[in-house]
């Protein structure tokens, strides 16, 4: 963006929309597959909760009461880490992290979800973490 001797509003000199050479930088190749990765990580286990809940025999009530709960706690999950970005002593990046981690550590112990309330502990962790990265 440049600003000539008579204009008040700036010019893009450079009209383009993508660069090429990011497809070349090796460093950014890994941050969009970690980014795709960890949507993916997120976003699947709840699509595929209610398939699984009646895989392993679980009424449809109690999948709709997995998915309202996790509704609800993916929303105090959510203005929990707006008011936790404010506290001047903890950084936005270390939060993301942290539910990261944990995040991943639920899908990695998901395979023990074998019954109704190991499905709840799952979904309330799930969620509570879901929303920090």
């Amino acid at each position: 963006m440049t600003l000539s001797e008579n204009d008040t509003e700036p010019t893009n000199s450079n009209p383009k929309l993508f660069d090429k050479k990011l497809l070349k930088n090796k460093a950014f190749l890994l941050l969009v597959i970690g980014a795709m990765l960890t949507q993916m990580a997120q976003f699947i286990p709840v699509v595929f909760l209610g398939d699984y809940a009646k895989q392993i025999g679980l009424e449809n009530s109690d999948t709709a009461t997995l998915l309202t709960i996790a509704g609800i706690v993916n929303t105090f999950g959510r203005l929990l880490a707006g008011a936790l970005t404010n506290v001047p002593r903890l950084s936005a990046l270390a939060i993301c992290n942290v539910g990261l981690y944990m995040c991943a550590l639920t899908l990695f112990l998901f395979p023990l979800c074998t019954s109704f309330a190991t499905l709840c502990i799952f979904v309330v962790v799930h969620s509570l973490f879901v929303v920090k990265a």
